[in-house]
């Protein structure tokens, strides 16, 4: 089942979730170029969605972008988007949100 969620290379980052939303047994990956970037919980998985347009200099595809201008909005204070540009990967972009 999670072999048929898996996005092509053309897609942008994305977030999969497979299970009920309302459960704790909700499997949440992100996928960056058909490799799953994180796996895990919901909050820190939309974290690493938005963080990974940052870090990779993807543009956010026509479609989703008002609901990740919402998500970005609400996740990661304004000085924070900034910010997150001078990190390499994904994982020290994340480590700095979380140290603040």
């Amino acid at each position: 089942m999670v072999a048929d969620t898996v996005p092509n290379d053309k897609d942008h980052p994305c977030l999969v979730a497979i299970g009920d939303p309302w459960q704790e047994d909700l499997h949440v990956v992100v996928y960056a170029d058909t490799y799953p970037v994180f796996a895990g919980k919901i909050q820190e998985a939309v974290m690493v969605l938005i963080a990974s347009y940052y870090v990779f200099q993807v543009s956010w595809p026509v479609a989703d972008k008002l609901p990740l201008i919402l998500l970005t909005a609400t996740v990661i204070p304004e000085k924070m988007v900034s910010e997150i540009k001078k990190y390499k990967t994904v994982l020290a972009a994340l480590e700095a949100i979380e140290a603040m």
